[in-house]
């Protein structure tokens, strides 16, 4: 067999080029990339990642044919489908729709990282004294709920709406109910945008505003050894809850 060596790809990124000879700057050789060829090097990327091919599975292969290809998969990942969504609808399990799901997870992080630190304003009122994230965190600890910074970011999630356009959530469970605070990001203008009424309470802290004094993650007190305010909300949890699902809201 006879090998062949890469010159790059054709000016309408529809192909690519390859030569029998090493180094050459043209090629005799074309070979069309279509979504059969992008899946097998998504595979052996993330194989290579992993330490080298797996030893065949069952565990490592779908039981049939997926019925999505890997941008197929990657695109409802974007918009808030789930692992388990998407395993259900291309016809494999969760282990094999992971293998995609990596670039998609980083780009929701990094668009949740971005809106955090955005400002957000509110009619007659102007910007809030703190970006979006340590607004929430402000009018939380208000409430009397300081979690941990591990688990307040893990209630935070991204999902694409349009281009350059995604919906950030804030979600937990209190007294069994399920909350979940939306904002509008741009991610051209950076601006973020609160959807209702408990969007706009969490993420709004006014210049003048000044909250109970409560108890820091580390045990000490805030506002000068004041003793912590008592809760006044009890939080069964925070956790980061399916973006596709409707969940309840404060009226």
């Amino acid at each position: 067999m006879e090998q062949l060596h890469l010159v790059g790809s054709t000016p309408d990124l529809k192909g690519l080029i390859f030569s029998t000879q090493r180094g050459s700057t043209s090629g005799e050789f074309w070979v069309s990339v279509d979504d059969q060829l992008l899946h097998q090097m998504e595979r052996i990327a993330a194989d290579r990642r992993r330490g080298g091919a797996p030893k065949p599975s069952k565990a490592s292969k779908p039981a049939s044919p997926s019925r999505l290809t890997p941008r197929e998969m990657q695109a409802r990942l974007r918009v808030g489908q789930t692992l388990s969504e998407v395993a259900e609808e291309a016809g494999v399990d969760e282990e094999w729709v992971a293998r995609f799901a990596g670039p998609i997870l980083a780009e929701q992080a990094q668009v949740v990282t971005r809106a955090l630190a955005a400002i957000p304003t509110r009619p007659k009122l102007g910007a809030s004294r703190f970006p979006l994230g340590p607004s929430v965190a402000r009018n939380l600890a208000d409430r009397g709920i300081v979690p941990p910074q591990d688990v307040l970011a893990s209630a935070w999630s991204a999902y694409q709406v349009g281009d350059g356009r995604w919906g950030v959530r804030f979600s937990y469970v209190s007294g069994g109910r399920t909350l979940a605070a939306d904002w509008d990001y741009d991610a051209h203008s950076g601006e973020v945008t609160a959807r209702g009424r408990m969007a706009t309470d969490l993420g709004f802290v006014g210049p003048d505003s000044r909250r109970p004094a409560v108890r820091p993650p580390d045990g000490g007190h805030d506002d000068g050894g004041a003793e912590p305010a008592e809760p006044t909300e009890h939080v069964d949890q925070l956790r980061l809850l399916p973006t596709s699902k409707t969940a309840a809201t404060a009226g």
